[in-house]
């Protein structure tokens, strides 16, 4: 019996092992794994780093990072994945300026975007982003204000205001650092 139950216990183990290990899983070459973009967090007593990440399955890739002392912070936001379009949302928040910037990465060209304009109060709507136009639109987080305004790509700060329904702003495409990284095993 005690036999029995270890073998069970090792073979469960080593399931668990591959399913989250992407070397390990991956093995089968024929096999294609999924773009995966992730955000990984290292604290210290004086600052906190960030750094987004983008795995294709074949190699490992640091695409942006921020060092905050002050608690910004880079984070996870949303999947929005409906037939015509597939993208992850990312939210920068800048502690200091109480306002928030949004990196997208886009799974059909597989690019990363930014909004050149940080706001406060504001967040993307899901289905009003048109990467190729690279514009977007946002909607007021607190109140539905009455008015709908279009900002410059110049316009980089966006104070919270109880009169603005939506904004109409404009992605950039991420200068990335593309360093590649070395996966531990």
């Amino acid at each position: 019996m005690k036999k029995i139950i270890l073998i069970f216990s090792i073979t469960i183990f080593l399931f668990d092992c591959q399913s989250r290990n992407p070397i390990i899983a991956n093995n089968d070459p024929s096999q294609k794994m999924i773009d995966s973009v992730y955000v990984s967090r290292h604290e210290t007593e004086t600052l906190e780093l960030y750094t987004l990440y983008y795995d294709d399955g074949n190699s490992l890739q640091k695409i942006y990072e921020i060092q905050t002392e002050d608690g910004s912070s880079l984070s996870y936001m949303y999947s929005y994945d409906d037939n015509n379009k597939k993208y992850k949302c990312f939210i920068l928040n800048n502690n200091s300026a109480d306002c928030n910037r949004f990196i997208f990465f886009n799974y059909s060209n597989r690019k990363f975007y930014i909004t050149t304009t940080c706001f406060s109060g504001f967040c993307p709507q899901k289905n009003n982003i048109d990467f190729d136009r690279k514009i977007l639109v946002l909607d007021n987080d607190y109140t539905k204000g009455d008015k709908d305004i279009v900002i410059d790509k110049t316009i980089t700060y966006i104070p919270y205001s109880d009169t603005i329904k939506s904004i109409k702003a404009h992605l950039k495409i991420l200068t990335t650092t593309n360093s590649p990284v070395q996966r531990s095993l």
